[in-house]
């Protein structure tokens, strides 16, 4: 495999999955290698980094860095923009327990959801029974597939939040039919294997919003795509989630040993594609690679010419363009970086979901589309396929100590830069009592960050794409992120229970027979 395409491999992969693409040239990966820290050894590459030209949108110009300059707040036709009329993503079906109903906190809205098994759909409400507000998410699905309370047995439906059942009732047709008696539904919708809600609720006599505004990922279209899948709970705030997730230059540095190398750090360049608008932005980037190669070259004149000298190399530098790739950010949650490489087109691809201020979940996809034929018995084929189909709970952990390794950080991060915003992560908002400052205005934030290079440039889109969309419509009653805790302790940073394990079925199977497999050894011993 060519050098320059290694180096792309682990810029956007990273070490670990480069080296396992590279090893179908020479051996295929051992079971151990992946049991043991998730690591690999770095490339062997010698490599400096050949600055391309400025792109046309691109300067460095002020106290504010390339902020200045990047699809300035004066941009026309940016467009409406309406938080609750959109998608959301929830969960992966295929990880999650259709036994028993779950709750989930959606823009500070708590939400239940449950596996209706006579309609084989899922069903979503707000999280509270209309008789004594208990938690409906603590019930159970009956028989008919409605949601049941379980502190007085009253009963629901799926599609309209309906009441259907009021065991204490004598007339319960009656009482079900008073308004006053009805939960409050939300639309859902299983696409590309993601239940996903549409925020606002369902009125009577209201259309069901059309799927084809689900923010659906066109690598799942093609023929052959293999992935691997996690969902995380991040304990940083979602407008943090993106801002890092767009950012490939944190990638050698943050995850240097598990998905980077300090090594491949270099400028990165963007092209706008897409002007800023409300539905986001499209960018590409792309940069030029000077290789140092070693070439074999006769022995020296100190030499003779009967020398048994063994043959000297020599280093020699070469220039060539990386493929370029592009990002993009569909809005409010659906991101994905995309580079093509011979054979195969790699995917990184988010979805993150604003939880409550200060947390948010992930959702991540990693597809890999084969450009040959599927009848192609290649190694490089055989690999690839090879690496999904490690068991799931195995892929899982490998997933999150990646994104662990943001976590304390950005963490940080943000309660650093709420304290510089007032107390407050979005932009114009303000606590009941408060008006919005200086501090809270939109582009505030070009005050607390420096962004002084081009490298920067998505997170200065997104930022503009939030001031002129913010404040986020959190849930009346919602804390304010200034009273959310933003001291955690580092266990609790890195608690994967919580994070991951208390929603992923596989993992749950996993631990399970982990501890039944601990309980035996104990026993034997």
């Amino acid at each position: 495999m060519p050098t320059r395409w290694l180096v792309a491999l682990a810029l956007v992969l990273g070490t670990q999955q480069c080296c396992a693409l590279r090893s179908t040239y020479i051996q295929s990966l051992s079971a151990s290698a992946l049991t043991r820290s998730f690591s690999c050894k770095p490339l062997q590459l010698c490599t400096t980094f050949q600055m391309p030209r400025a792109c046309r949108t691109v300067v460095l110009a002020g106290s504010e860095g390339i902020a200045e300059s990047v699809a300035a707040p004066g941009d026309t036709n940016f467009g409406e923009f309406d938080w609750k009329k959109h998608w959301y993503p929830i969960a992966f079906d295929r990880f999650t327990d259709k036994d028993a109903p779950f709750a989930f906190t959606l823009l500070g809205e708590r939400l239940v959801l449950w596996w209706d098994p006579v309609d084989s759909a899922w069903s979503a409400m707000r999280d509270v029974c209309p008789h004594r507000l208990a938690p409906l998410s603590e019930g159970r699905v009956n028989d008919k597939g409605d949601i049941e309370c379980p502190y007085h047995g009253w009963s629901f439906e799926g599609k309209t939040g309906a009441c259907t059942s009021i065991p204490q009732s004598s007339t319960p047709e009656k009482v079900s039919n008073d308004k006053r008696a009805c939960g409050s539904a939300l639309h859902t919708v299983l696409a590309q294997g993601i239940i996903w809600v549409w925020a606002a609720p369902i009125y009577p006599g209201q259309e069901e919003p059309s799927h084809s505004l689900i923010p659906v990922c066109q690598a799942f279209e093609n023929e052959g795509v293999t992935t691997d899948d996690v969902s995380i709970d991040l304990p940083y705030d979602y407008t943090l989630l993106l801002e890092n997730v767009m950012d490939m230059s944190h990638v050698p540095f943050t995850h240097h040993g598990t998905q980077g190398n300090r090594k491949f750090a270099r400028p990165i360049h963007y092209k706008i594609k897409d002007p800023l608008k409300s539905s986001g932005f499209l960018i590409e980037w792309s940069s030029s690679i000077q290789s140092l190669t070693q070439s074999e070259t006769p022995p020296t004149t100190a030499n003779s010419p009967d020398s048994t000298t063994d043959t000297q190399t020599t280093d020699k530098q070469t220039i060539k363009p990386l493929p370029p790739a592009k990002t993009e950010f569909h809005a409010p949650s659906y991101q994905y970086h995309k580079l093509q490489l011979p054979g195969f087109t790699l995917w990184i691809v988010i979805y993150a979901v604003p939880t409550t201020p200060g947390q948010c979940r992930l959702l991540a996809r990693f597809p890999v589309i084969r450009k040959t034929p599927t009848t192609d018995k290649s190694a490089l084929k055989l690999n690839i396929k090879r690496q999904f189909q490690k068991p799931v709970f195995l892929q899982h952990m490998m997933r999150n100590q990646v994104f662990e390794d943001d976590n304390i950080f950005l963490h940080a991060q943000e309660r650093e830069l709420a304290l510089r915003l007032g107390g407050h992560l979005h932009t114009d908002t303000a606590l009941p009592g408060e008006s919005t400052n200086e501090k809270t205005k939109p582009g505030a934030w070009t005050s607390s960050y420096y962004l002084a290079t081009t490298s920067d440039t998505p997170v200065v889109l997104f930022r503009r794409w939030l001031d002129r969309t913010a404040p986020l419509p959190w849930s009346p009653g919602t804390p304010a992120a200034k009273y959310y805790d933003l001291t955690w302790e580092k266990e609790r940073l890195l608690d994967r229970r919580k994070s991951h394990l208390n929603h992923c079925l596989p993992c749950q199977k996993a631990a399970r027979m982990l501890k039944v497999g601990k309980g035996v050894v104990a026993g034997i011993a």
